[in-house]
């Protein structure tokens, strides 16, 4: 049974005077009352504001009694139907009355009648001085009439023809002066007698006795914006589906849009042209015969299988009421989960077949109709149910964005059926109502059922506007809600379901009001009123109701919600879904002042506020919306949590997973941390400890909570303890390191050294690794914790940093500022974690891209420290110290002759004992036994070659040996050199700068200082480069060839010689070497080193001629 929830109450009540005669028909539309009464007479009331009353307006006469009338705002007209009996017949008429207004203008005005279509002959018609009135001819008897109010279009059905009007503009032949005329351009034969039908744009829904049809008329005359797209394409494409559309307030406000929302949404600048359309317009009174073109077979000579199903796997939300349709033929729509049989499905039902699609003619050519550019196509039918009488009330209901066409002014289209709003439709939408039953039916994008209504009883007369459905009952008014609007939201709109959500069509209809009557006979619908003809016995009235206001409806109904949500907490949350349904579609459906559309939109934060309370405190189907509410509620943290912890003290509820989802969500986003006060904070992680206990630790070392009382957060803490399995050491972890951390806030590094120590150094690399920012305070300095870590165990940091800069999470120059905190830039070279973390990363040759500037900064550290570098006071010495520098990356293998370059005088000088150390007799007593602190003293005149005291230009000779140094390294490093040259390190680094950027000064060097590693040096440095061995060999025979001349000994330079010739013979080859030779060298001197080469060569191609027969053997048993 539907629920009956009695919170619609009407403002107002207004009884209408001056109605002498009794009522037989009335609508009602832009302000104005129209009431056609039994003395053949259209009265007309006007509401002014203020005061709130209906007024009298005009009235005209009517040539037969008014059986139905009906007012068109798009074409400013009154449609009527009159029927006039006498004794012998009777007479049913359809009229036009154009320019009503002028009865209230004039008293002394006269009616003409013409026949719809004929137009005038004479230019002298005194249009603006009289009613004018189309008499719309007829052939038989007219069954229904309806208008269509975005068109001005008008349909009327007379036995099995409907026929369709166009309101059109035309020209007095040989005069400037138009006139409105009534053009008939479609004609449908249907193969049964009509009973109703509506008309909307380019949809028709008529009916005969059993069943309902919905027809799309397909008129191309030229290539329009939807041309080709049939009705189950013309939805909102997924363009249009954004999160920032009609209920943005960007929109709303109808001023500022982006140029994508301009160019999907809103309508076209269209140039100034006549108000109504052109379509059917005729120069004179004797039409010349319009354009034919050849017929076209519309009719397939394949025929789609009637049994066809078509499944559907998708997770569509909107596809689940698609099989709850009696006869009802909805194409590409079938339920997901279920599969249903059309044979077993309608074993033992009375066959229902497809009815036929009916004839069309397209007159708009005048008498000659013309074929091959109109169809129709059938969109649904459905059938009425067994043990219904007959259908009571068929009605098409636009959706459209806010904005439109509210008139025919300004525009004019070729086709007919298109209204100025069309390309802002978002939806469209069919109910169909017999007196026990009715149904609402979404169109488009594909036929579905939205919403069905079983009535108390017999209806009298049902009505729709949109987001709720009157139903008039024998003596009462039922307001249900309805799902015609909210489908279009869902359709139009980008649910995320996590920053954006709505109800879903699926929530359960219900009545939110109903009004006791007396004697009520019918009733009509306008925007903001409904009129209301009661009558018993021969006592009436006509009362008009005003409807209560978005904003006021909504506050009813949460009104009624609280004052139930103690005993019935399930009527709370559907009047908080019904109220807020009504809000979001209001903005999509009506059209809105600014102020309005404000106060909607405060309304929907106050809407989504309340609902996120709710599904807070709940676990009830449905809590996953809490997220969504009250990130649209656009509460700040604390407000939103503040009012959820009031309503479970007031209520006496408990936490639900709903705000669980909250707090996880919004706690751990990457925004910056919450501006709170440390109560406020307390407050938060309060909540957080009631609702996820087991998640505290989490909130506290990584949420963007930081301000808080440490004492209440370690308590609760402890707490949850109880919470964590011994088996899960992540939690265990996280527990620990919350800990540690609260307890530096309380300044105890001690128990939080403890703690930290407690951990496992993978799992907190891992952690630290994936929530990076507890390492840090906004970027800027590092956080205590990892103070603390940097203060005991600086590897486990250095190690946890390079990893962040492999993820892309931490580039070099922000872990480089922190590493450096607070001290100056100039002193960078004393800070040992920023040279090991710079070290640490170039260790790599993944991470070749930031070679250049962190090897350049690391050479400059080391130039700078070896400049520094003071013997330490006391120095640890240990049998088991020995060299280790880095290795891989940038670190190339050291040169073995820099093992001969000051302050080394050999390989074995690098691993001697620190000349520095003093002895002691206790060292002596100790032996080699034990490890011991030894004072250090530094002698004049005295150069310790050990690697202890050498550690820093070791490493940066390693750095200077990768084989790809930048020259812009190189270039950094000379000019501190050459500051500091007079240091025993400079020359060795000096010889290794000039190898990348000036060879030949290399070369230079290494013969006039150091020629004794001559030989190691071209080895490892020139190779097999001819050039570069002509000009050292060169460079060392000038400088013999310059001692003979000074009458000085060579006999210290020529064992140089025979190393370097003896070098070159083993890396070039005999042709190069010879080449090489100087030209007036001693034949006898070379030879044996021309032999080496030759033997070497020989060695050589015989090694490459075995390898080659050896792969051909092995090549030969493969096959």
């Amino acid at each position: 049974m539907v629920k009956v929830l009695k919170c619609y109450n009407f403002k107002s009540s207004n009884i209408i005077e001056n109605v002498i005669s009794e009522p037989n028909c009335f609508d009602i539309g832009k302000n104005f009352l129209f009431i056609g009464t039994h003395d053949c007479t259209v009265k007309v009331f006007k509401n002014t504001q203020p005061p709130k009353k209906w007024q009298k307006y005009c009235f005209f006469q009517t040539g037969a009694l008014v059986t139905q009338v009906e007012y068109n705002k798009a074409g400013d007209y009154v449609a009527t139907v009159e029927k006039k009996v006498s004794r012998q017949s009777e007479v049913v008429s359809v009229k036009v009355y154009l320019n009503w207004h002028i009865a209230h203008q004039s008293d002394s005005y006269r009616t003409r009648v013409r026949v719809a279509g004929l137009g005038y002959k004479s230019s002298n018609v005194q249009t603006g001085k009289r009613l004018e009135v189309v008499d719309v001819p007829i052939e038989g008897k007219v069954s229904a009439m309806s208008t269509c109010a975005e068109t001005g279009n008008l349909v009327f059905a007379c036995n099995h023809i409907a026929k369709l009007f166009h309101l059109v503009e035309k020209t007095i032949p040989n005069s400037e002066e138009t006139f409105l005329d009534m053009i008939v351009f479609l004609e449908i034969s249907f193969g049964y007698d009509l009973t109703k039908i509506c008309l909307c744009e380019e949809f028709l829904v008529c009916s005969s006795s059993q069943f309902v049809q919905v027809f799309e008329v397909q008129i191309r005359d030229r290539v329009d914006d939807m041309q080709g797209r049939s009705v189950d394409s013309q939805g909102p494409s997924p363009r249009r589906m954004k999160a920032s559309s009609v209920l943005s307030s960007l929109n709303i406000a109808q001023n500022i849009s982006s140029p994508e929302t301009v160019r999907e949404r809103t309508v076209p600048v269209i140039r100034e042209q006549p108000k109504f359309s052109a379509v059917g317009e005729r120069g004179s009174s004797t039409p010349s015969p319009g354009p034919s073109f050849p017929s076209k077979n519309t009719t397939s000579l394949i025929e789609d299988d009637t049994d066809f199903v078509q499944w559907s796997f998708s997770s569509n939300p909107l596809a689940r009421k698609s099989t709850g349709l009696a006869g009802a033929q909805l194409h590409g729509y079938h339920d997901n989960k279920t599969i249903k049989l059309k044979g077993l499905e309608n074993l033992g039902k009375p066959a229902r077949f497809e009815p036929p699609v009916p004839d069309i003619k397209d007159l708009r050519g005048g008498n000659h109709h013309t074929t091959g550019q109109t169809s129709l196509k059938q969109v649904m039918y459905h059938y009425l149910d067994q043990g219904h009488s007959s259908w009571l009330h068929l009605q098409l209901i636009p959706t459209y964005t806010i904005g439109g066409f509210t008139s025919l002014s300004g525009h004019q289209a070729s086709i007919p059926v298109h209204s100025g709003r069309r390309t802002s439709r978002v939806g469209m939408t069919c109910l169909m109502s017999s007196p026990r039953v009715g149904q609402i039916f979404s169109l488009l994008p594909h036929p579905l059922l939205l919403s069905s209504y079983e009535y108390s009883s017999n209806a009298l007369q049902v009505e729709s506007s949109g987001p709720l459905l009157y139903v008039l009952h024998e003596n009462t008014l039922e307001i249900y809600t309805s799902r015609s609007h909210i489908f279009a939201v869902l359709n139009t709109e980008k649910m995320d379901h996590v920053t954006k959500t709505c109800p879903d069509t699926s929530v359960e209809i219900c009545i939110c009001g109903v009004q006791h009557l007396i004697g009520p006979r019918l009733i009509a619908l306008g925007d903001k009123h409904i009129a209301l003809f009661n009558k018993i016995d021969n006592s009436w009235n006509v009362n008009v109701l005003e409807k209560p206001s978005v904003p006021d409806l909504y506050t009813d109904m949460v009104n009624f919600g609280k004052k139930n949500q103690q005993l019935a907490a399930h009527t709370y949350e559907h009047m908080l879904l019904e109220g807020h349904m009504l809000l979001t579609s209001s903005l999509i459906g009506q059209s809105l002042s600014q102020s309005d559309a404000m106060e909607v939109q405060e309304l929907i934060r106050t809407s989504s506020a309340l609902l996120g309370e709710y599904y807070a405190l709940s676990d009830a189907p449905g809590w996953q919306s809490c997220l969504p509410y009250c990130i649209m509620s656009e509460l700040n943290v604390q407000e939103m949590v503040s009012n959820i912890r009031q309503r479970k003290k007031e209520y006496k509820l408990r936490y639900g997973q709903g705000i669980v989802q909250y707090l996880k969500y919004v706690l751990f986003l990457e925004e910056d941390p919450l501006d709170l006060i440390e109560v406020k904070g307390d407050t938060l992680l309060e909540t957080c400890f009631e609702a996820m206990p087991d998640r505290l630790s989490d909130v506290l070392l990584f949420s963007r909570i930081r301000t808080y009382s440490a004492e209440t957060a370690i308590n609760f803490l402890k707490k949850t303890s109880k919470y964590i399995r011994p088996s899960d050491s992540r939690s265990s972890t996280k527990y620990r390191l919350a800990l540690a951390s609260l307890n530096l806030q309380l300044c105890e590094p001690d128990m939080a050294l403890g703690l930290l120590s407690a951990i496992d150094k993978r799992e907190l690399v891992d952690l630290c690794v994936e929530n990076h920012h507890i390492l840090h305070v906004a970027m800027t300095e590092f956080s205590p914790l990892a103070q603390l870590m940097r203060c005991h165990d600086a590897d486990l940091l250095i190690s946890i940093l390079i990893q962040l800069h492999d993820m892309g999470t931490m580039p070099t120059d922000l872990a480089i500022a922190l590493l450096q905190g607070r001290s100056n830039v100039p002193e960078a070279h004393k800070n040992s974690h920023l040279m090991a973390y710079l070290e640490a990363l170039v260790c790599d040759e993944k991470r070749k891209f930031c070679f250049e500037d962190a090897v350049g900064q690391l050479c400059e550290m080391y130039v700078l420290r070896l400049a520094e570098w003071e013997p330490p006071s006391i120095r640890q010495l240990s049998p088991v110290i020995s060299l280790r520098l880095p290795k891989g990356g940038h670190f190339g293998r050291r040169h073995g002759w820099l093992d001969q370059l000051p302050p080394f005088s050999g390989t074995q000088s690098i691993t001697t004992t620190c000349q520095y150390v003093v002895p002691s007799s206790e060292s002596r007593r100790a032996g080699k036994q034990s490890q011991q602190w030894l004072q250090c003293q530094k002698t004049d005149n005295v150069t310790c070659s050990c690697f202890m005291c050498n550690e820093d230009l070791l490493k940066i000779q390693s750095l200077l040996c990768y084989p790809e140094v930048s020259s812009t390294v190189c270039d950094r490093v000379l000019p501190l050199l050459e500051a500091n040259k007079h240091h025993t390190f400079s020359p060795s680094l000096n010889i290794l700068c000039q190898v990348h950027t000036d060879i030949d000064a290399a070369v230079r060097l290494v013969i006039e200082s150091h020629m004794t590693v001559a030989a190691e040096f071209g080895a490892s440095v020139l190779k097999s480069d001819v050039d570069k061995w002509e000009k050292l060999l060169n460079k060392m025979l000038e400088k013999v060839f310059k001692a003979e001349e000074a009458n000085q000994s060579t006999e210290e330079f020529m064992p140089c010689v025979k190393d370097v010739l003896a070098e070159m013979s083993k890396h070039l080859k005999p042709e190069e070497f010879l080449k090489v030779l100087p030209g007036n060298g001693n034949f006898f001197f070379f030879m044996p080193y021309i032999q080496q080469c030759l033997a070497i060569h020989k060695g050589a191609k015989l090694k490459e001629h075995f390898v080659e027969l050896g792969g051909k053997m092995v090549q030969h048993s493969c096959e």
